[in-house]
């Protein structure tokens, strides 16, 4: 199935049983979309794994919203991009500090010559 007319645009979609122990029985269904992008991996993985960059297309942007990189954490690999990082981003809701909602994100990424991946 492809979303445009260009043949490197798929969707692929695979189907399981769910049988582990504790787990609800019942059908686990997995869908990936590809695009070809007028970019370079590289360039898409710094991109998507800049947490600003993330925040204004997920939320259509962060207009009154603060977003620090509480600790970053290297895991190895020749990239700088390999590394946990804690982000706090600060709801801004009013003028009282009593007013903001903190969120935190938790984000793993990772490349090499093979994948990139950022979670």
């Amino acid at each position: 199935m492809n979303l445009t007319d260009s043949p490197e645009d798929t969707v692929r979609i695979s189907t399981r049983s769910a049988t582990e122990p504790g787990q609800p029985i019942g059908l686990i269904l997995c869908a990936v979309s590809t695009t070809k992008l007028p970019f370079s991996r590289l360039q898409v993985f710094d991109f998507l794994r800049d947490i600003q960059n993330r925040a204004q297309i997920m939320e259509g942007g962060s207009i009154g919203n603060s977003i620090h990189e509480l600790t970053h954490i290297a895991n190895g690999g020749s990239h700088s991009g390999n590394c946990i990082s804690l982000f706090r981003i600060d709801h801004g809701q009013g003028p009282s500090s009593y007013s903001q909602i903190a969120e935190y994100v938790l984000q793993e990424s990772y490349i090499n010559e093979c994948e990139s991946v950022i979670a």
